[in-house]
């Protein structure tokens, strides 16, 4: 298994919790595939460098993860869809 580092900014509208329930998926999915999750911290609600969508702000969120590439792949998915429901 390999080690990432997986940062996501999730749209300004979205409350930290609905965030870290984000992030509590992301570790269920690792888990499940047997990766394990080695750290998380949520950055806040910051300014980004340039507007994405129409919006100025974004949640950060890092997770630093212990998996296979096929897993990353699945987080990867699972960010993108989530960011879109939002």
């Amino acid at each position: 298994m390999s080690y990432y580092e997986h940062v996501f900014i999730a749209r300004p509208e979205v409350a930290p919790q609905q965030v870290e329930n984000i992030v509590e998926d992301i570790k269920k999915i690792i888990s499940e595939d047997g990766g394990d999750t080695v750290y998380t911290e949520y950055w806040g609600l910051k300014k980004l460098a340039y507007k994405i969508n129409k919006s100025e702000k974004g949640h950060y969120s890092l997770l630093r993860i212990d998996s296979k590439s096929s897993t990353i792949n699945d987080c990867l998915l699972y960010t993108s869809d989530a960011a879109d429901e939002e």
